[in-house]
């Protein structure tokens, strides 16, 4: 499994297999407010699974919704990684689900929790060393 730039990915792959994550709307209380934090969890559950192919995953407000897109190169690891999420096929090459506070649960089962963040070493750091 090889993460990819999403252009990249698509240069390669002109129609690549999808994954759409749908974010709930910001007003509900969820934990997923962040799209940042569930495009994270969904790079951490694809790693997780025993995927081969090419990946990328990318934030978008494009249909008016907060989604996280996942392409593949491969339709095995779409497929693999929509099961695991709990996805319905929308077509041949597209799956989509929620990712509202229950599919997050599930989903961190899998893909386990974030690495805890590092903090930054500022120039004056540098300089110390």
């Amino acid at each position: 499994m090889l993460k990819a730039t999403w252009n990249d990915l698509l240069a390669r792959f002109p129609e690549p297999h999808v994954l759409v994550a749908v974010l709930p709307d910001s007003s509900e209380k969820e934990s997923i407010f962040n799209a940042q934090s569930a495009q994270r969890l969904m790079v951490r559950l694809i790693r997780n699974l025993p995927t081969h192919g090419e990946f990328a995953v990318v934030v978008s407000r494009q249909s008016g919704q907060r989604e996280i897109l996942c392409a593949f190169g491969d339709g095995s690891d779409a497929a693999l990684v929509a099961k695991a999420a709990g996805a319905s096929m929308s077509d041949r090459v597209r799956y989509s689900f929620m990712l509202d506070s229950s599919a997050e649960r599930k989903l961190l089962k899998i893909a386990g929790p974030p690495e805890p963040h590092r903090p930054r070493a500022t120039a004056y750091d540098r300089w110390q060393s």
